[in-house]
């Protein structure tokens, strides 16, 4: 998970972590990017260890663990697709409302078709918690004639939203399998997602723009 530029290294969550996948009879993983995270942040993290750790630990968590993905419910499936009336795009961003995912990128990406008169339509919706990124409020006032849905909504009008809409877009910088994502493009949503994370393992490349974690204005370039 990245550390956001307020928090601060929290090793009592990461030992527990890993004292509970050394404990375990086995251990599961929701993708392959998730096993090959964990295993890569035992590594880094153990040589900040002073000495006696013993050896080969992600190699042994490795020999004891699956990938199991979290499966998606029925109702999400594409059976039932329900166009807008007009003829404007519609645009999903379905993500908690939390700074790993990267609002920012998305909301750059809107400010850049609302400049060249592209007609659409969005539905920003998710889970808010404590601390929202100011991007939200922000953006609400520079995008209010092209929002259709805004914020968190009860279950049947995310279901609705999610067959209504036409492409689910993601920006994140961490996702372990993308049950956004998943759920839009099982209501039919056409996925436009970074070259990056847990998407790599089951969205075609074609729907995969060019990943520049560490530069958002190139990596807008390939979103737009």
């Amino acid at each position: 998970y990245p550390e956001s530029e307020q928090s601060q290294l929290n090793l009592e969550a990461k030992m527990v972590n890993l004292f509970s996948a050394i404990a375990a009879d086995r251990v599961v993983f929701n993708s392959e990017y998730n096993r090959s995270s964990f295993v890569e942040g035992v590594s880094a993290l153990l040589k900040k260890m002073p000495d006696c750790v013993p050896p080969k630990i992600g190699e042994h968590i490795l020999g004891k663990s699956d990938v199991l993905p979290v499966p998606l419910i029925d109702e999400f499936g594409a059976g039932c697709r329900k166009k807008n009336k007009n003829d404007s795009l519609t645009l999903l961003w379905n993500h908690r409302w939390e700074y790993d995912k990267a609002p920012d990128r998305f909301f750059s990406a809107l400010i850049k078709l609302k400049q060249l008169k592209i007609n659409f339509k969005v539905n920003v919706v998710g889970q808010k918690f404590r601390n929202v990124p100011a991007v939200f409020e922000e953006n609400y006032v520079l995008l209010q004639d092209h929002i259709n849905a805004w914020g968190m909504v009860a279950r049947d009008r995310y279901c609705d939203l999610l067959h209504s809409s036409d492409v689910v877009v993601s920006t994140a910088l961490h996702d372990f399998q993308g049950l956004a994502v998943l759920e839009a493009a099982a209501a039919g949503c056409i996925p436009v997602v970074p070259d990056r994370l847990a998407y790599k393992e089951y969205i075609n490349k074609k729907y995969r723009y060019q990943s520049n974690i560490n530069n958002p204005d190139n990596e807008l370039v390939g979103l737009v």
